[in-house]
């Protein structure tokens, strides 16, 4: 994570306080694990900017959308089910988006709480953010049942870990 701070740093000195930049997420993508179901999948079309001041690094800013037509379980019904009007309603609500609101540092773990919206639903979720091999991982805990994504059990039984990883350097 040093590194980040340090080529954000480095970023931040070279251009003006306040500066947005997009990052590279050519190779980002978004994971998920559905824990009930024991299914996995996969987005990608990953989206996402930095805002950096230099002056204030706690006033970083993180926003990012992922492409809901590129979810995948590796079971092709499955995924055109998943994102029909029945569960993600892609047509309608082609992306979801998080934007930070606070990022914080506990130790070696820095936590980016913000908002993310699904479908028309916007909740707020913090994510542990963490750097290993080149990548930035962020990690959260929600549940599909309060974004109003359709489930027949309850809340509980749609709880899903989501990862993102994204490049950098």
């Amino acid at each position: 994570m040093r590194k980040l701070i340090t080529i954000l740093i480095l970023a931040a000195s070279a251009i003006s306080y306040g500066q947005t930049f997009d990052i590279n997420t050519e190779n980002a993508s978004v994971y998920f694990n559905y824990l009930s179901e024991k299914t996995t999948g996969s987005l990608s079309g990953v989206k996402a900017s930095v805002t950096i001041d230099a002056a204030n690094l706690s006033a970083a800013k993180v926003t990012g959308t992922v492409d809901v037509s590129t979810l995948s379980t590796k079971n092709k019904m499955r995924d055109k089910h998943l994102q029909s009007a029945d569960f993600f309603d892609a047509e309608k609500y082609p992306t979801m988006k998080f934007e930070s609101e606070q990022i914080t540092k506990d130790g070696d773990i820095y936590n980016a709480k913000g908002k993310l919206t699904i479908k028309e639903t916007t909740k707020d979720v913090t994510f542990t953010v963490t750097e290993k091999e080149g990548k930035l991982k962020f990690k959260t805990t929600i549940f599909s049942a309060d974004y109003g994504v359709a489930v027949k059990k309850g809340r509980e039984k749609s709880k899903l870990v989501i990862v993102v990883k994204i490049p950098i350097g």
